[in-house]
């Protein structure tokens, strides 16, 4: 079944989806979805991202680190999380700059550890050859979503790397830094319309009766829409929402 048909199915079967919705599948389903399947990055890929173009990137957020290292007094360890690795550049320059910025500074480098958030099997691969020398065993999208820490490895520096599906199953290790590089632009968001009869309305998407076709609609809802009436919204054109399972942020 292609994505397109599975939409056009579930629509009809439980009514009009919102953009969120339409995102969060189109982005991260196990079959069909961009990041777990498609996507590609670099100079012959989809896009770019700044670590891909320079190490110095990567570099100066380690020696960033460092600093914030020697405002702690210098605990024994230090954690990185990261949201959306990519494939594990940025995370690869940080760890190095740590590991040889530290000892030639402060005479030794902290222990280093790393949660990494990832549900794409081909960039988990990228990312383990890449911080750990070698893809010992693929990983399926069956053990991505069943297992909450899918893979451990030991990488450079002797840093110890472990690979969630999700942000809530990574570990609250303390101290810890999160990274997230062009990753909220990746995130599924609901679209709300201001009109002039009905205020603000939420942008849903739904499906022709007789032919597979999808198209965006605003009266087929069936669903209240709470709106924050404390935010002055009358500047926008369209209000975002970006949800996670940690909060919601209205924009």
């Amino acid at each position: 079944m292609s994505l397109l048909s599975h939409f056009c199915r579930r629509i009809r079967l439980t009514g009009p989806l919102n953009v969120g919705e339409l995102m969060q599948d189109v982005i991260m389903d196990p079959k069909h979805g961009y990041y777990p399947q498609a996507a590609r990055i670099g100079h012959k890929g989809d896009f770019i991202t700044a670590p891909e173009l320079t190490p110095v990137f990567g570099e100066i957020i380690g020696a960033w680190s460092l600093l914030y290292w020697q405002q702690a007094k210098l605990p024994p360890n230090v954690h990185f999380t990261e949201l959306g690795p990519g494939r594990g550049t940025l995370m690869r320059d940080i760890i190095d700059t740590v590991g040889i910025i530290g000892p030639a500074f402060f005479g030794k480098a902290p222990k280093l550890s790393a949660s990494l958030i990832e549900i794409s099997e081909q960039f988990i691969a990228e990312q383990e050859k890449l911080l750990c020398g070698n893809v010992r065993n693929p990983i399926t999208p069956q053990q991505i979503f069943d297992n909450p820490n899918y893979l451990t490895r030991t990488g450079l520096h002797k840093a110890k790397l472990k690979w969630y599906s999700m942000l809530d199953h990574a570990p609250d290790n303390k101290p810890s830094l999160y990274i997230m590089n062009e990753f909220l632009d990746a995130l599924p968001v609901n679209q709300f319309q201001k009109t002039e009869d009905k205020g603000w309305v939420e942008i849903m998407v739904d499906v022709e009766q007789d032919i597979d076709k999808l198209f965006y609609t605003t009266y087929k809802t069936g669903r209240s829409i709470k709106i924050d009436q404390d935010k002055d919204f009358s500047d926008l054109p369209v209000a975002l929402k970006l949800s996670t399972r940690h909060n919601q942020i209205k924009l």
